[in-house]
């Protein structure tokens, strides 16, 4: 059973965040924070349980809001014994493949799971045991982090992810949309607090996850007086990192910022916790910390943070003037936010595999993309400036006029 389902999605790379995972085991994936990992999905297999509706979410339309695991008791919650035997007999199908994290994600919100310490602790033994040199982490919504149980089960990873979105109850109510019965804000902020002083005991990290938007009527936690309240919170809390993050997409209740807004809010934040704590995701790059960021606007050469900049004649040529250009746009445009082998991209697109690598050879010259080795694979990512540029060509009202507008 467990080779099956390795079969179909274990060499998967990146799996779409509006995928529903149908494995308790998912990947090797490559994760922007935590490099090579493996996924465990705890929650019922194909379900979407959690207890927020973020209006980010891209799963928001097939998710169960739920305040507890009793919500859905009907549900297949796996149990801790099948869990711990799937992790063991996929490490040993993988022996070969370097790992460096076990990663607690999936289908909406693990610490639902009514053992969820257990498996905490389960993973924790099974790794110390099998594989001594890799992390265990955990993402979370931070919703039930007030139940001491909780605390426990995440105090066994060696990297927590918690989310804060919001530090006021209307925001988070706007943002969040959580279950009727979840804790409090407040209650929730001090079970922070608590899970803090025990992953510091452990010498384990607390990384602090806010996603930065506006909503069509104006709602944002990016206006200053939220923004100065929640650094206070973060202040107090001293997180190990705090991670400022994009949508990958615009929603039709969810607006990205622009990158000028994300830039302001990270230097505003780094000014009292550090420019080696705070750090922003944008699409598939890893976290940029403040201080690379306030670097690469005092050189002006980073294309990320120039303010206008030209497309090259050579980069007009191989994307709108030579034969082909449409299909490396195209490419370009399949790779955003994902990372793709040559047969993947070939296969999205209705092509050849030998046009295809044709192709990705061109963009690899420029820049515009870069290659992964995975185990025997090659997979294939857009850089932060093949994003740049693939912007420029959505904006320009002609060949004749390319310009990037990046702040």
């Amino acid at each position: 059973m467990v080779r099956d389902s390795l079969r179909d999605i274990a060499y998967n790379p990146l799996l779409d965040t509006s995928q529903v995972i149908n494995s308790i085991v998912f990947g090797p994936n490559i994760s922007r924070r935590l490099n090579r990992v493996l996924g465990i999905n705890i929650l019922p297999l194909g379900k979407v349980v959690c207890t927020f509706r973020c209006i980010y979410c891209p799963l928001v339309s097939t998710l169960t809001c739920i305040s507890s695991w009793k919500d859905v008791i009907k549900y297949n919650w796996s149990s801790t014994n099948v869990i711990l035997e799937n992790l063991m007999k996929t490490l040993e199908i993988l022996d070969k493949i370097p790992l460096d994290s076990i990663v607690v994600i999936g289908n909406g919100e693990p610490t639902l799971h009514p053992k969820f310490d257990e498996i905490m602790h389960g993973l924790r033994k099974t790794i110390d045991l099998l594989s001594p040199e890799m992390n265990l982490a955990v993402f979370t919504n931070s919703s039930l982090v007030s139940n001491i149980n909780v605390i426990r089960g995440l105090a066994e990873a060696d990297y927590v992810v918690a989310k804060l979105d919001a530090v006021t109850e209307e925001l988070r109510a706007i943002i969040n949309r959580p279950h009727k019965d979840i804790a409090s804000l407040a209650e929730i902020i001090r079970g922070l607090f608590v899970l803090r002083r025990e992953l510091v005991d452990r010498n384990s990290k607390l990384i602090i996850s806010t996603t930065l938007i506006r909503t069509p009527i104006g709602y944002t936690n990016m206006e200053n007086k939220h923004l100065r309240r929640l650094l206070k919170t973060l202040e107090e809390l001293d997180p190990d990192q705090v991670h400022l993050e994009i949508p990958p997409s615009p929603y039709a209740t969810a607006i990205p910022p622009r990158r000028s807004e994300v830039v302001r809010v990270a230097t505003f934040l780094s000014e009292v916790l550090g420019e080696d704590r705070v750090f922003i995701l944008a699409g598939t790059t890893v976290p940029i910390s403040v201080r690379l960021i306030k670097k690469a606007m005092a050189n002006r050469d980073d294309l990320y943070m120039k303010e206008e900049v030209r497309i090259s004649d050579k980069l007009r040529i191989l994307l709108i003037e030579s034969p082909g250009a449409k299909t490396r746009v195209s490419i370009l445009e399949t790779l955003l936010g994902k990372r793709l082998s040559c047969n993947s991209i070939a296969k999205n697109l209705g092509l050849s595999w030998w046009a295809i690598q044709r192709h990705l050879n061109l963009l690899l010259e420029s820049g515009l993309i870069r290659s992964i080795k995975f185990g025997k694979r090659t997979l294939y990512t857009i850089t932060s400036m093949g994003v740049t540029v693939l912007e420029a060509l959505k904006l320009a009202e002609s060949e004749e006029s390319i310009i990037l507008k990046l702040l």
